[in-house]
């Protein structure tokens, strides 16, 4: 085989694998878009540990085709607890669905908003929420979708020790529910210091309002 048919058959393969992303992505969005509660079949759990995740996608061309605004709810009173703008796309090097997620810098401002309020945003209104290898990396599984943080890439700096933290992030998506999970290690010792216990996720069930 020659050199230039084996690049040929690599640029053939690379592009397949591309546009089957894609329709994973297609698909991936239907599945994200919507509401998940912990209490829709959890009502024992005590009122304080309640977690509402709701995710509504977005017209947002100047950040990306799939762009979704994550609000998520806790305790007793369901205050607002976080928001993020996701930005997912197909990675063109690997064909990997890769999960950017931002921070609002006027948050208040987008308060159980609908998506006709981000029609105008763009990263000028935006922080990474994250720095860069803490993407979250989707996969097909065979009753939905899994989401992955890697800690052996993540690392973050801790704002109240100001030392080096390693973070994992599981989430498991199908028709029906939501399981989310994470963990964050001292990256030196690997020692778990905070968050979901090995093995253990929140099971969140999707709702109709």
């Amino acid at each position: 085989m020659t050199a230039a048919v084996h690049v040929l058959l690599l640029t053939l393969g690379l592009a397949a694998s591309l546009a089957h992303a894609e329709s994973d992505l297609d698909q991936l969005a239907a599945l994200l878009a919507g509401k998940f509660d912990t209490h829709a079949i959890q009502p024992e759990l005590a009122v304080a540990e309640r977690l509402v995740d709701k995710r509504v996608r977005i017209s947002a061309p100047q950040l990306g085709k799939y762009v979704f605004y994550q609000q998520i709810n806790h305790r007793q009173n369901l205050e607002v607890y976080r928001q993020r703008l996701l930005v997912l796309s197909v990675a063109s090097n690997s064909g990997d669905i890769v999960q950017h997620a931002y921070a609002l810098n006027e948050p208040e401002w987008y308060v159980d908003a609908d998506a006709a309020v981000f029609e105008n945003i763009d990263m000028d209104d935006l922080d990474a929420f994250m720095p860069s290898g803490c993407e979250q990396v989707w996969t097909r599984t065979a009753e939905g979708f899994a989401g992955y943080v890697d800690p052996e890439r993540c690392e973050i700096i801790s704002s109240r020790t100001g030392k080096p933290r390693r973070i994992e992030s599981e989430s498991k998506l199908t028709n029906e529910t939501l399981r989310l999970a994470e963990r964050g290690y001292d990256a030196d010792t690997g020692e778990q210091l905070f968050g979901t216990a090995q093995g253990e996720s929140l099971l969140l069930v999707r709702i109709v309002d």
